[in-house]
């Protein structure tokens, strides 16, 4: 296969790029982080080669602006290692020019606060309260563990919520008044634990729902340092998932666990956009 072959058409690497256009006013590092986690979905499909990662990247450069520089911080910081290094590189260039981005300094600062666990019905709650150096607000991820085989079944990371909200998540995840309380997980033991549940799911077959897909290299960064640190599972298309299937967290949960990430307009758009792309790269697989 030539060189030229590996690179992806022009028109995909617009479509993708395109997705900064819906967030050059963008100033909260979640959301950064969010866009680039959806950027690295098609990205992260493994029979997309290495140079067409790269050109994505420079395309990203390329443009210049302040976005682009906060967009290929993120990356460096949540992409797998090669990719991250060069978009580390495109980011210094950048810098080096002048280029940067109110944001940048807390990028990939996300770690976690405090942890609690608990039993119900089978499924094992991990909930975990994440703090960023500098803001008052935290996310809280929130991960479902099934007892039976301890493979991860569900995951998600809420938007940055009030310090008092979130802590009250940890707490108690639901609003069921007969739901057993969640009892504190030491911290260190998190990253084990999820790392463990995470592989067991990997051999068991389980798939994770879509809209984890892009949390999860800002969960993986949070508590282990790296973006590729965990070897998650695969997750599904959002169209290969039923609707009628329910996550194991809906119906009583607490409905600030329920708010996407950065569900604005234009960060449901950037989905739909990141989606249609890993959709092309799948069939021409």
């Amino acid at each position: 296969m030539s060189h030229r072959s590996e690179l992806p058409p022009e028109h995909l690497v617009a479509e993708l790029v395109g997705l900064l256009d819906d967030g050059c006013e963008i100033d909260d590092p979640a959301d950064l982080e969010l866009l680039a986690g959806t950027l690295l979905l098609p990205l992260s499909i493994p029979e997309v080669p290495e140079a067409a990662r790269r050109v994505v990247v420079d395309a990203i450069a390329a443009r210049g602006d302040p976005i682009a520089a906060a967009t290929l911080a993120a990356l460096a910081v949540l992409a797998p290692a090669p990719l991250a290094a060069h978009a580390r590189e495109a980011a210094v260039l950048l810098a080096g020019r002048g280029v940067t981005h109110p944001a940048l300094a807390h990028i990939g600062t996300l770690s976690v606060d405090s942890a609690a666990a608990g039993v119900d019905e089978g499924t094992e709650m991990i909930v975990a309260v994440l703090a960023r150096p500098g803001s008052r607000d935290r996310q809280v991820l929130v991960l479902g563990v099934h007892m039976a085989t301890g493979a991860l079944v569900e995951c998600m990371l809420t938007p940055p919520l009030p310090r008092r909200e979130a802590e009250r998540l940890l707490r108690k995840l639901t609003n069921d008044a007969s739901a057993p309380p969640l009892a504190p997980l030491a911290t260190d033991e998190l990253a084990a634990r999820v790392t463990a549940t995470a592989a067991c799911a990997r051999e068991l077959g389980i798939a994770l729902g879509s809209d984890a897909a892009p949390v999860l290299p800002i969960i993986a960064r949070a508590l282990t340092g790296a973006g590729d640190a965990i070897a998650w599972p695969e997750t599904l298309a959002p169209w290969e998932e039923d609707d009628d299937e329910l996550p194991i967290f809906d119906g009583e949960l607490h409905p600030a666990a329920r708010r996407a990430p950065g569900d604005t307009t234009g960060r449901r758009r950037a989905k739909r956009k990141a989606r249609r792309s890993a959709r092309k790269q799948s069939r021409r697989r």
